[in-house]
């Protein structure tokens, strides 16, 4: 995923202040029953650092390379899912993924306090854009980590501790957190390559009597209504698309709760109908009774 940190105090560097460590932390609350995908114990991250702003439009299949530079690395190794939970203050059962950065990042953060540190944080998001963390794990990943709230600001983003030569004893720490405000995107691919219907994806000539369709960014599919053109001197007074489902296949994958469509026009890009900023209903429909209906009368 990408993610924005963000600046929440200027930080009490001075001009003498000595780094000793730095970490990711990633907090995960056992709310849902599962955290990670294939029931991974140990998960290989690589953090790296943005080379380019994000928003929050950013597309979830989007390419990462366009933001990050792979020698940008500013740490990488293993962390167990496997520790034991602690309570935090809501009572739930947590569990703090920590990875140690490189040294050589804390260090150039403190080089460059005076910098990135003394204004406001949109200031500090124009020098430092935020993080790639990677899972170099093959088919696992995390499911969910928690972000910090108004009561928990210390959670999951970047700490630094550090302490001053005059007062060695006394350490003192640094957050750069992952809050509610940061731009925070998901990434992540399809791979179809040992799929069933893989060469009907290569192919948008052969002609099915199926269509298949997956959310997160996964297939969609184009349905030409042939014979309208035909249609003359007549009143439409309703009309209705109606997908029905496989019912073989609906134990094995659950049919999405909502099924979207629009337009395509000259150039391919998506058009939104009319109808689609009157109400939903004609634009997105709930499965229900084995099937999707979609109203598109004024369409017709």
């Amino acid at each position: 995923f990408f993610a924005e940190l963000r600046q929440l105090n200027y930080g009490d560097f001075g001009d003498w202040a000595i780094l000793e460590s730095i970490y990711l932390l990633l907090p995960i609350k056992f709310v849902d029953g599962f955290y990670a995908t294939n029931n991974a114990e140990i998960l290989t991250l690589s953090v790296y650092r943005l080379n380019d702003t994000l928003n929050h439009y950013l597309y979830t299949n989007q390419t990462p390379e366009a933001y990050y530079n792979p020698a940008d690395i500013i740490g990488q190794g293993s962390t167990f899912l496997t520790s034991k939970p602690r309570k935090d203050s809501t009572e739930y059962d947590t569990l703090f993924i920590s990875l140690r950065l490189n040294n050589s990042f804390g260090n150039y953060l403190l080089a460059n306090a005076s910098e990135l540190f003394t204004s406001s944080t949109a200031y500090f998001h124009r020098k430092f854009f935020g993080i790639y963390v990677k899972s170099n794990n093959d088919n696992s990943g995390l499911y969910k980590i928690q972000i910090n709230d108004n009561v928990n600001t210390k959670y999951s983003g970047i700490v630094m501790y550090y302490h001053f030569p005059s007062t060695p004893s006394v350490k003192k720490s640094f957050h750069l957190p992952i809050t509610s405000n940061s731009a925070r995107v998901n990434l992540f691919s399809h791979d179809y390559t040992s799929a069933p219907f893989n060469s009907q994806l290569q192919d948008s000539t052969i002609v099915l009597d199926k269509a298949y369709l997956q959310s997160m960014g996964g297939t969609y599919v184009k349905l030409t209504l042939n014979g309208l053109k035909n249609m003359k001197n007549v009143v439409i007074h309703k009309a209705e698309l109606i997908l029905n489902v496989d019912q073989n296949e609906i134990s094995t994958y659950t049919p999405n709760s909502y099924l979207w469509f629009a337009g395509l026009d000259s150039t391919k890009s998506y058009v939104r109908f009319l109808d689609f900023y009157t109400t939903s209903d004609y634009t997105g429909i709930p499965f229900t009774n084995g099937r999707y209906r979609f109203i598109i009368t004024r369409i017709v």
